[in-house]
């Protein structure tokens, strides 16, 4: 792992360099650095791939307060589609409802002992005009 090292050590002095505020007109600046980085050909073997991973450890460097470096692993990429899933269903659920595609059905709740009707639970389901009725 000696180049995970390299690039480590190359954001290392990447962030140090930053560290002293750039003046404009007089006036300090201060400059953070997010580094996300992966390693060819572990991380993946083509442009769009790398550039992918790159950008999800870059991510993943933000949400860990910035002005930080992280290296690519795949469990990011499972966080990304997880979102990306979580994004599409919400976006679905809103058609949805937009449509009229929800159902409200109404369960009686029984007392066990007697038999009696003590209750009544409402449930709405969603009628997806091509999955058919799509469970809780």
């Amino acid at each position: 792992m000696e180049r995970g090292r390299d690039a480590a050590l190359l954001a290392e002095k990447l962030a140090q360099a930053f560290k002293e505020p750039i003046e404009l007109d007089s006036l300090p600046f201060y400059v953070t650095l997010s580094i996300g980085s992966n390693l060819y050909p572990a991380d993946g073997t083509d442009v769009a791939t790398l550039v992918r991973n790159t950008d999800a450890a870059m991510c993943q460097a933000k949400e860990q307060g910035r002005d930080c470096f992280h290296f690519y692993t795949e469990d990011m990429t499972a966080r990304a589609l997880s979102q990306v899933s979580l994004e599409f269903l919400e976006t679905a659920l809103r058609e949805a409802l937009s449509r009229d595609q929800f159902v409200l059905y109404y369960q009686p709740q029984h007392d066990l002992t007697t038999g009696r009707i003590i209750g009544v639970e409402s449930l709405i389901r969603w009628h997806h005009p091509t999955l058919g009725l799509v469970g809780p």
